[in-house]
């Protein structure tokens, strides 16, 4: 599914997740972000706490903030090395006070 749909009213083409006909939210896709923990994993959702960074698209993630993320929006989580990786469209759909 593509990232802008058609507005009924007027016929211009939207972003799906702001709104915005000129807009830097991300592609339908996959992005690799770094974390500090995990807090909790439930049956349809994970606590995760991301570390400070800057996604590619100029979308800045501060530090500290814990964020429930979907099952099904989760890809991969490596312990080891504090990465996670997660569905574009759940990226979209965070909100961060900066």
């Amino acid at each position: 599914m593509g990232k802008f749909l058609r507005s009924l009213t007027d016929g211009t083409l939207r972003c799906r997740y702001c709104g915005d006909g000129e807009c830097n939210c991300m592609e339908d896709g996959q992005t690799e972000l770094t974390i500090i923990a995990v807090w909790i994993e439930k049956e349809h959702a994970t606590l995760v706490q991301f570390r400070k960074q800057v996604l590619p698209n100029g979308k800045k993630i501060p530090s500290g903030y814990k964020v429930w993320i979907k099952k099904k929006s989760i890809y991969g989580i490596d312990a080891v090395l504090k990465t996670i990786l997660i569905d574009n469209d759940q990226i979209n759909r965070l909100v961060f006070d900066n």
